[in-house]
C-alpha cells in the first residue's frame, strides 16, 4: 500500500464513522489516511471482540469498532486532563510551594503546555492501533505469541507417529528425536516477543529502559500491538509522519519520534515510568508523572478501553448490567500532586458513577467469560489449534533433509540402525543426530 501523503486540510477536516452505540464518532482525516486505511487497522474487521457468541449469538461485534470507541473516550478524557491540568499546576504547584523561580514557573507552563498539545496525537495514535496484534478468536490465541512451540511436548501415550512397521527399538529413537525437536530446532531470542519488544525500546532511545531486564506489562496482544509499530515499515513511517507534524504544530523540536514512539508503546502495554516520589521539584520526573496520567487513559484501572468494551459488549450481546455514565465519568479524569510529581484521579463528584463502572467491570467475568459453555468452546478452539499445528509441524515444518528421510524411508522412520544412505543428498547415523539439517 503506497504511503499516504498528508496535507494541511487533513488535519482540520473531520470524518464521521457511524457507530451503533454512540451514533458518530468523529476522527482528524490525518488518522483516517495514516492509520485507519492501513492493511493492520483493516485486519481487525474481521477479528472478533469477544468470545461470547456460544451464548450470546449478537455478539458479533469486531475489535474495528472498539478502537474507535476507545478513541472516543480516550480523547475525551484527555480533553478533561489537558483542560484541568495547567491551571491546577499554575495554583497549586506556584514557586512559592514548590521553591521554584518565577522565570522558571512560566517556562514550565509553557513546555506543558506545547507538551500537552503533542501528547493527544499520541494517545490518539495508541488508541487507533492498540489492538491491531490481536489474533482471531479474541483473546483464544494470545497464548501463541508467548510460546512458539505451543506446548508441543511428544508422548509416547499420546503421539501417532508417521509409519507404520517400525520395530520397538526404531520407533524409540523416532519419540527420542521427536522430543529433542524443540531443542535442536531452538529460536534465538527472536522468538520471545518480550525480549524483542525490549530491545526496540532501547534501540528507540527510552532511557528507563536501559537497564530494564524483566518482563514487560501487558497482554500478549498488546505487546504484539506496539510491536508493530516499531516494526513494520509502512506503518512505523506513517506514524512517524504524524509524529513530526504535531512537533512541528506545537513547536518542539523533531529528532524525537523515536522517543514518542515508545511513549505510545508504553500506553499501549501500560509500562509507566519509573518515578519516585521526590524532595525537591525535578522537572523530568514532573513531566515523566504527568506521562503516566496519559498512560492511565488507555491502560489503568479506569480506562477508555475498559469503557468502551463494558458498554459495547452489553449493547450487541444484550445482558443487563450498570449503566456506565461515560460522559460524567470521562470529564472527571484529572490528576493531583504529591511529593512534586503528579498522579491520576477522578473527582469525587463522579464517585456514583465509578461505583456504577465497578460493578459493571465485574460483573462481564464473573458471570459472561467464566460461563461454562464459553469456557468449553475457548478450549476445544485452543485444542483444535495445537493439534493442527502438530500435525503441520510433522508434515511440513521439519527441517528439509528430514523431509527428504521420510518421504524416502520405506518406514518413515527418522533414525535408522547403523549407517544407510536414502537419496543423494542424505546421509544419517545415530552419532548424527545434532545435524538433521545438513
Amino acid at each position: 500500500m503506497a504511503q499516504a501523503v498528508l496535507e494541511d486540510k487533513d488535519w482540520s477536516e473531520i470524518k464521521q464513522f457511524k457507530d451503533p452505540v454512540y451514533g458518530y464518532i468523529p476522527v482528524c482525516r490525518a488518522y483516517v489516511k495514516s492509520l485507519i486505511d492501513t492493511q493492520l487497522m483493516q485486519r481487525i474487521k474481521g477479528v472478533a471482540q469477544t468470545g461470547l457468541r456460544p451464548v450470546f449469538s449478537s455478539a458479533t461485534h469486531d475489535r474495528f469498532s472498539h478502537s474507535l470507541g476507545v478513541y472516543k473516550f480516550g480523547m475525551e478524557m484527555y480533553k478533561s486532563l489537558a483542560t484541568k491540568l495547567p491551571a491546577y499546576v499554575k495554583e497549586k504547584c506556584c514557586p512559592e510551594k514548590w521553591g521554584i523561580m518565577w522565570e522558571s514557573a512560566e517556562q514550565l507552563q509553557r513546555k506543558l503546555e506545547q507538551r500537552l498539545g503533542h501528547w493527544e496525537t499520541l494517545l490518539s495514535i495508541a488508541c487507533l492501533l492498540h489492538d491491531i496484534g490481536h489474533p482471531i478468536q479474541s483473546h483464544g490465541f494470545e497464548f501463541l505469541y508467548d510460546n512458539p512451540y505451543l506446548d508441543m511436548r511428544y508422548d509416547r501415550q499420546s503421539t501417532t507417529l508417521i509409519g507404520e512397521g517400525m520395530d520397538d527399538a526404531e520407533r524409540e529413537r523416532v519419540y527420542n528425536v521427536l522430543a529433542d525437536m524443540p531443542r535442536l530446532l531452538e529460536k534465538t531470542p527472536e522468538g520471545n516477543l518480550s525480549h524483542e519488544l525490549l530491545r526496540a525500546f532501547k534501540e528507540r532511545g527510552d532511557a528507563q529502559s536501559q537497564n530494564f531486564y524483566g518482563t514487560l506489562p501487558g497482554k500478549p496482544h498488546e505487546r504484539m500491538s506496539a510491536y508493530y509499530i516499531f516494526r513494520d515499515d509502512e506503518l512505523r513511517t506513517a506514524v512517524e509522519g504524524l509524529l513530526l507534524a504535531s512537533r512541528e504544530a506545537n513547536s518542539l523540536d523533531t529528532d524525537g519520534t523515536g522517543r514518542d514512539l515508545c511513549f505510545i508503546a508504553r500506553m499501549i502495554i501500560g509500562w509507566e515510568y519509573p518515578v519516585r516520589r521526590q524532595l525537591e521539584f525535578n522537572e523530568e520526573a514532573f513531566f515523566d508523572s504527568i506521562k503516566n496520567c496519559v498512560i492511565h487513559i488507555l491502560n489503568g484501572t479506569i480506562d477508555a478501553d475498559g469503557i468502551d468494551y463494558l458498554m459495547r459488549n452489553s449493547y450487541t450481546a444484550g445482558y443487563d448490567t450498570s449503566r456506565i455514565d461515560s460522559a460524567r465519568l470521562c470529564n472527571a479524569y484529572t490528576a493531583y500532586a504529591k511529593n512534586y510529581v503528579m498522579f491520576p484521579a477522578f473527582s469525587k463528584s463522579a464517585l456514583s458513577v465509578l461505583e456504577g463502572y465497578m460493578a459493571a467491570r465485574n460483573f462481564e467475568p464473573k458471570w459472561l467469560y467464566s460461563h461454562h459453555k464459553v469456557v468449553y468452546a475457548d478450549l476445544l478452539t485452543k485444542q483444535l489449534y495445537k493439534y493442527i499445528t502438530r500435525y503441520l509441524t510433522d508434515r511440513i515444518m521439519l527441517p528439509p533433509s528430514m523431509k527428504q528421510f521420510l518421504e524416502l524411508a520405506p518406514n518413515s522412520a527418522i533414525v535408522c540402525a547403523g549407517t544407510q544412505t536414502f537419496g543423494k543428498k542424505l546421509l544419517l547415523q545415530e552419532q548424527g543426530l545434532t545435524h538433521l539439517d545438513t
